[in-house]
């Protein structure tokens, strides 16, 4: 059975993490609450980014948030295995060293965000926009890019070992995979969309094409 959500208004939420509470492991967040939007975003701003969330991050793991508009959101290191965040807008946001293990991105706006050192193990990433953003020593094993938007996405020094549906995923020769771990399949894939840029070709695979 189930677990029962708790659900939480958007003010409520933002009241809390402002009096320090960091646990909103299986929450329901009213849906679509403009975060970004809401008078008290700069001050939850400039409230997360002197607080310590490497040490004490805040927990979102098996919660709904479903079409949450957070552009820009600060949040490294969140703990957000399992979380639910379908339809939510992070364009430009910071979530490097985040912790989104099995994730429900689908899509999700996260062009232009910091995912660098991110764990995204098994995570769905289908429909999801990562144009531009930076998934930099991202661990990315299982996860799911069909229809993906990956326009100059950096994947520098990426784990992409055994990627669901790669070869479905959009804008494929654009993506940085310079010192990527990837398996003969993946190599296979990449190889096939960056064919006609030899350049690429050669920085990827050492020069042996």
């Amino acid at each position: 059975m189930a677990t029962q959500l708790i659900f939480v208004k958007g003010k409520e939420f933002i009241k809390k993490i402002l009096s320090g509470e960091k646990d909103f492991s299986g929450i329901e967040l009213e849906e679509g609450f403009d975060l970004c939007g809401d008078d008290d975003f700069n001050e939850l701003q400039e409230y997360l980014k002197k607080s310590d969330l490497k040490g004490s991050p805040i927990n979102i793991e098996a919660s709904k948030l479903r079409r949450l508009d957070a552009d820009g959101l600060y949040l490294p290191f969140v703990r957000a295995k399992g979380v639910n965040l379908k339809h939510a807008a992070l364009m430009g946001a910071n979530l490097e060293n985040a912790q989104l293990e099995m994730s429900d991105l689908r899509y999700t706006r996260l062009s232009r965000v910091k995912l660098t050192n991110a764990n995204l193990r098994n995570a769905d990433l289908r429909l999801a926009d990562l144009n531009l953003a930076s998934l930099i020593k991202a661990i990315l094993t299982g996860a799911d890019f069909e229809a993906a938007d990956l326009e100059y996405t950096n994947m520098k020094s990426a784990d992409l070992k055994d990627v669901k549906n790669l070869q479905w995923a959009r804008f494929l020769k654009t993506v940085n995979f310079q010192f990527a771990e990837i398996t003969d399949k993946e190599k296979e894939i990449i190889r096939q969309a960056l064919w006609a840029e030899e350049s690429k070709k050669r920085r990827l695979f050492g020069g042996s094409g």
